[in-house]
């Protein structure tokens, strides 16, 4: 296939000098040489055009290149005055622009770009292009001779005598950048960032894109997992647990798993400030703690019903079958409304329970975390229900007299009562458990990586038509369609914004 060859001019071209006194060919002649391109656009910033209007040593080098290979080849010289050239936004626009062109014009042509010649600002633009552009470019690189010719204050700069000191076979050597490799580089990092944010949807969909070259597929279970606790279904998780060998969960009792996790889920949703669910889903969380603090043997016994553990279950079949409940109820003036029963009901209930304790600061303790916990549900149910601005922690803090963290502390304590002997918050000291899992997961997608470096290092010397194969990865069933990759404009003003 012919190829277009896209080069910048760097110190090192046209020649430079090698570390044993001779002349070594810059990258420019050097990747020419290899890929005998069919055609060549020459990219020169301000101070490469004055240096070539002042001798003509790069086209001068150019043309005694093509004549002695006897290329049919022409060039282009491309020359675009760039009054701030260390801003990288800039280049990477203006490289997006002409090579978007370039591949217009030679769409039955192979792109191929000197990823050497230029300076820091202009190779990392075009490196990351070689990741970001949607079509196909192929970037070479050349191993950087150790002096340059070029910053000598010659009175003449003589292409025709240096040229005749070259000794081709000291040129270094040229190879081309595995530029799928480091689109799987750039997926590694997002992916990870991703898992540190609990982010686990993202990070699955990254990791089932063909680019990240996903090997591991112990890395795709674990995030199927991952997504399962943010969804709230236990089974499905325990059930990949279980058959995977994985050992995530911490508790795989039906009943208290699933509320564990919800409340995992509660923790999540503070730590990526997304308080207005989590401001919604207090109250149902605070009813399905209250009744398993209760007991369904408890509730069997004041209702005179088995097996009706569940949260339909009204405040009057529990009163008609036990007359001191009505009492103590009375004694607190709890006004009882008719229906199904609430967390304002069932905190009266479990008080009610404990008066037998022998523990009086056990029961002083439970009765102050309830007495919190129903301002707290009493003031969100109105709140939420009311407001339909976006919900902050201040705004919880204001209208519970307790900020989102506090209140979920109290949850988990509240937890502790109905599951005696369990040190629920150690899970979430210094986010203790979900940090584990990420590690675990972050682990695995690094060494997924590193076999990835290890395939790539091993094929680098194979040919382009060798290394075009498509390698084999773990084979993952289709997930739906991810949004379309953004455009060059909209990759750019992100660039922009960061570099400002």
């Amino acid at each position: 296939m012919e190829s277009v060859l896209f080069s910048p001019i760097g110190v090192n071209d046209p020649f430079g000098f090698n570390n044993e006194g001779g002349y070594n060919e810059g990258a420019l002649l050097t990747i020419i040489r290899e890929t005998k391109p069919s055609y060549i656009y020459l990219y020169m910033t301000n101070d490469v055009t004055l240096i070539e209007e002042k001798d003509k040593r790069y086209t001068k080098a150019l043309d005694l290149l093509v004549k002695e290979l006897e290329l049919d080849c022409e060039y282009e010289i491309i020359n675009e005055v760039e009054e701030l050239p260390n801003r990288y936004v800039n280049y990477y626009k203006r490289f997006a622009r002409i090579l978007s062109d370039i591949n217009e014009k030679h769409r039955a042509q192979k792109i191929v770009v000197n990823g050497s010649s230029g300076t820091p600002t202009i190779r990392s633009a075009l490196m990351l292009l070689s990741t970001n552009l949607p079509f196909n470019i192929t970037v070479k690189q050349v191993g950087v001779v150790e002096f340059t010719y070029n910053k000598e204050e010659l009175e003449e700069y003589n292409v025709e005598e240096i040229k005749e000191q070259v000794d081709i076979e000291k040129n270094e050597k040229c190879w081309t950048i595995d530029t799928k490799y480091l689109t799987s580089l750039k997926l590694n990092k997002i992916v990870k960032d991703f898992i540190k944010d609990f982010d686990y949807v993202n990070a699955r969909k990254l990791v089932l894109q063909p680019m990240f070259r996903l090997r591991n597929k112990e890395i795709k279970d674990l995030l199927d997992l991952a997504c399962y606790r943010l969804n709230n279904e236990f089974d499905k998780a325990l059930e990949i647990e279980q058959e995977k060998g994985f050992d995530v969960l911490p508790y795989k009792e039906k009943k208290l798993g699933e509320t564990f996790e919800f409340i995992v889920n509660l923790w999540i949703m503070l730590r990526q400030k997304r308080h207005n669910e989590f401001a919604r889903l207090v109250c149902p969380i605070l009813d399905r703690i209250a009744k398993e603090l209760i007991t369904e043997e408890r509730l069997n016994q004041l209702t005179d019903v088995n097996n009706n553990y569940d949260l339909s279950i009204s405040d009057d079949k529990i009163i008609a079958n036990h007359p001191d409940l009505i009492n103590y109820l009375n004694s607190v003036n709890f006004v009882r409304l008719r229906g199904r029963a609430s967390f304002s009901f069932y905190r009266h209930v479990i008080n009610y329970f404990y008066q037998a304790s022998e523990d009086n600061n056990k029961k002083r303790r439970l009765k102050e975390i309830l007495t919190d916990l129903r301002r707290v549900e009493d003031r969100l149910k109105y709140y939420v229900n009311h407001t339909i601005a976006p919900i902050e922690d201040k705004d919880i803090q204001k209208w519970t007299g307790l900020n989102s963290d506090s209140i979920l502390m109290k949850i988990i304590s509240l937890l502790g009562f109905a599951y005696p002997g369990y040190n629920f918050s150690e899970y979430f000291e210094r986010n203790k458990g979900l940090r584990q899992f990420n590690r675990m997961l972050m682990d695995k997608i690094d060494e997924n990586f590193f076999e990835d470096t290890q395939k790539s290092t091993e094929t680098s010397s194979k040919t382009d038509s060798e290394t075009e194969e498509v390698e084999q990865t773990v084979e993952v069933e289709p997930v739906e369609k991810t949004e379309e990759v953004e455009s060059i404009e909209e990759v750019s003003e992100e660039l922009e914004e960061v570099a400002v």
